[in-house]
């Protein structure tokens, strides 16, 4: 398959960006799924601080969830 499909496809399935990016991202999978409430959220990863984990769900709560 390659590296470069691999990340593709990695970036094709995953919500990241600004918050009004995370929103237009969710819209159009809920478009293609065709329902509410497929959002899953893992706040943590790589090399992220808990800190950094804590202000992403924040941030996700503050500036997404409510556009949904």
């Amino acid at each position: 398959m390659g590296l470069e499909k691999m990340a593709d496809m990695y970036v094709g399935v995953n919500t990241f960006g600004t918050p009004e990016q995370v929103v237009e991202q969710l819209r159009s999978q809920r478009e293609i799924l065709g329902c509410d409430h497929d959002v899953l959220m893992i706040p943590k990863y790589g090399s992220m601080s808990q800190a950094e984990a804590e202000a992403s769900v924040r941030l996700f709560g503050e500036e997404v969830i409510g556009h949904l």
